[in-house]
């Protein structure tokens, strides 16, 4: 009995050791107070919106050295670029830093509450957070003094800069036409120093510095008009630079139904001293086949098989070359043979 005793203190033991080091495993996060987060005007930007008399997102009064404010949240749906600016009622002695997570812990940026400093970043779609902390400031007695922060959120969505505004499909669907539209104030607003990339993929907003994702050690990615051309299925993005500051944005088209060109006709038969040509192709084709500037057609069968008759009987190495032709016009690489005694 005594033994059982002795177990069961055991697993009681246990068993709060294993709640005990749950309850450790908890992360501790601040209070969190949802603020609304303003839409900018691509000129004036968050100055403009403080000097017009826009409301401000939070205000705090830290009193005491190293005192830290909630943690407050608020939602982008929408790519785009975040600004925090931040006033101190005494001097520049409070600090505002935008996190990633809840915690508090994953830090984006961060700024002084001086009149010059705006704390900004470039961000995906969610939730952020943002806490002003009281770094400077001596204080005579326990209880501190007035240090009020007010704080101040905007946002300018990327596609309030550069969208996509058409997507113009050809007529057999083999290609795309995509067309950007750029807002022209903010264009004259930086000269005209417009710099245009396009690389295949949905870049996440994390890379839009980045020089191996937008290929910058060669012309190859660079856009010289705004319209472009694709062939490919899929997620384009479009990086709009300029010279004047490092405010750059993404525009995204998303290009889908076209129809690739169709494989090359295989030549399998064209045999010296007959009239004869005939090979394979995809199913459904249309084979165009040419021999000494005579074009001849021909619709390859479900079988995948062709066959045309040429005026003249084929001589020794002359050239025949042939192409596919899909349903929606889109032809194939061109191949050839010389006839032979085979």
């Amino acid at each position: 009995m005594k033994g059982m005793k002795n177990v069961a203190r055991i697993l009681v033991g246990m068993c709060g050791a294993f709640l005990m080091a749950l309850l450790l495993q908890v992360p501790a996060f601040a209070a969190t107070v949802q603020v609304p987060c303003n839409t900018l005007s691509t000129i004036g930007g968050i100055q403009e919106y403080i000097n017009t008399g826009g409301a401000y997102a939070s205000q705090c009064n830290l009193r005491l050295l190293d005192q830290k404010s909630d943690a407050y949240s608020f939602t982008i749906d929408k790519e785009g670029w975040v600004y925090l600016k931040s006033g101190c009622s005494v001097n520049d002695y409070t600090r505002v830093t935008l996190y990633y997570d809840q915690a508090c812990t994953s830090e984006i940026a961060s700024a002084t509450s001086d009149k010059d400093n705006v704390v900004k970043a470039y961000l995906a779609p969610g939730t952020y957070y943002y806490q002003v902390e009281r770094w400077n400031g001596h204080y005579y007695n326990s209880e501190g003094y007035d240090m009020i922060t007010t704080t101040y959120i905007g946002f300018i969505p990327s596609e309030n800069v550069i969208k996509v505004s058409k997507i113009a499909y050809s007529k057999n669907r083999t290609y795309a036409k995509v067309t950007l539209a750029l807002d022209p104030a903010y264009v004259s607003n930086i000269n005209n120093t417009v710099g245009l990339r396009k690389v295949f993929g949905d870049v996440p907003a994390s890379r839009l510095y980045d020089n191996n994702t937008w290929g910058t050690s060669s012309d190859d990615t660079k856009i010289f008009t705004r319209t472009f051309k694709v062939t490919q299925n899929g997620t384009y993005s479009v990086r709009f630079t300029n010279d004047v500051n490092d405010e750059w944005y993404v525009a995204k088209a998303t290009v889908s139904g076209l129809k690739g060109a169709p494989k090359a006709p295989v030549i399998k038969k064209c045999k010296i001293g007959t009239k004869i040509v005939s090979g394979t192709a995809p199913k459904n084709t249309k084979v165009v086949v040419k021999v000494k500037n005579k074009t001849y057609r021909a619709k390859c069968n479900k079988s995948g098989k062709w066959k045309v008759k040429v005026k003249a009987k084929l001589k020794s190495g002359q050239k025949v070359t042939a192409y596919t032709v899909n349903l929606y016009g889109a032809k194939s690489a061109v191949k050839s043979k010389f006839a032979s005694r085979k």
